[in-house]
């Protein structure tokens, strides 16, 4: 219980939730533009293969539609390790809330930064 307190101060510091106790969208959707994008790159940087990862991509999509955000996440956090990267904070508590709206917003803007981040992949290549 104190750990999703902890995380929910984390995401309340951070703006992603408002005063009212909604969801920003506006900030999840800041928040996954900044910090994607490394990822992303670093990724396809350790794959060299646009069509492997447009097939990863492609599975995050089916757990995102069958809201199996857990599973997600947790594909995602293997990504950042295999990326050699350190979670950021803030998306450690994203992953780690009980709040399914939360995260439905969060794992959305991730995707479609993603696609963005790989239309320009295959662009500058």
């Amino acid at each position: 219980m104190q750990e999703q307190q902890t995380n929910k101060n984390i995401l309340c510091k951070q703006g992603v939730y408002l005063p009212d106790g909604s969801v920003s969208n506006t900030k999840l959707n800041a928040i996954s533009g900044v910090l994607t994008s490394q990822l992303i790159d670093n990724l396809l940087e350790l794959i060299k293969d646009l069509t492997v990862f447009k097939g990863i991509t492609a599975f995050w999509w089916e757990l995102y539609e069958a809201s199996d955000y857990s599973s997600l996440g947790a594909s995602i956090k293997t990504s950042y390790l295999t990326a050699g990267l350190v979670i950021p904070e803030v998306i450690d508590a994203i992953f780690q809330s009980n709040d399914e709206a939360l995260q439905e917003v969060y794992f959305y803007e991730f995707l479609m930064d993603t696609e963005e981040t790989c239309i320009e992949y295959t662009e500058a290549y």
